[in-house]
């Protein structure tokens, strides 16, 4: 009998699979995923899926041995999914996202089923992973087009670098600080910093920490 444990990692995230077999446990990493992963779904003992973040989907027909990722058509975290056979089944995420699809996913983009609702608010979320050494990912929503600005700042409140300098559209956004470096590419030291977003007339900001 097999069992399967799925988790993420705290850098790097990772879809990891589990087989119990005579010899213990024996750990299988797959397909290297960036993205935190939430929920998954086995219709046998050879296919499943599993989702996650910004849209992620990811499918195996062989128990866990690869992992081919989906094209959806939406960067919402998708937080849970459910199959009633190995064509037919569903998953749903933020603002009542629900997507189905009749073919197992394969390689085509779900359809969605019911309109997404815009986001309610302008939003920066915690970064991941923090404390961090070298990078981190910082996420924020838009409810409206705006012109939205993204920078890090350090304790004495001086401009590191700016991350985005952009006009864009409602929803949910990704970026990374690549390696902790500033605005000319040079490494910056250890410590705490500041991530301060605005966007939309609304000011977030929050605090990372960088260990190198």
């Amino acid at each position: 009998m097999k069992a399967r444990l799925f988790f993420s990692a705290v850098w790097a995230l990772q879809l990891l699979l589990t087989h119990l077999a005579l010899a213990g446990w024996h750990w299988q990493n797959p397909w290297p995923q960036p993205h935190e992963l939430h929920d998954f779904y086995f219709v046998d003992a050879n296919r499943g899926w599993v989702t996650g973040r910004n849209g992620t989907i990811l499918r195996t027909t062989d128990g866990g041995a690869t992992w081919h990722p989906q094209t959806t058509r939406t960067w919402y975290d998708i937080s849970s999914v459910c199959f009633i056979d190995v064509n037919t089944g569903w998953v749903s995420g933020d603002y009542g996202a629900i997507m189905a699809t009749e073919d197992g996913g394969g390689i085509t983009a779900l359809p969605p089923v019911g309109e997404m609702r815009v986001p309610a608010g302008f939003e920066l979320y915690q970064n991941y992973p923090n404390p961090f050494n070298p990078g981190t990912v910082i996420s924020y929503q838009l409810s409206a087009v705006s012109d939205v600005k993204l920078r890090i700042f350090d304790v004495l409140g001086r401009q590191v670098c700016t991350l985005v300098d952009a006009r864009q559209g409602a929803g949910r956004y990704e970026v990374k600080w690549n390696n902790g470096r500033n605005g000319y590419g040079l490494a910056v030291a250890s410590g705490v910093y500041f991530c301060r977003m605005e966007a939309g007339g609304v000011s977030r900001s929050m605090k990372l920490l960088l260990l190198r």
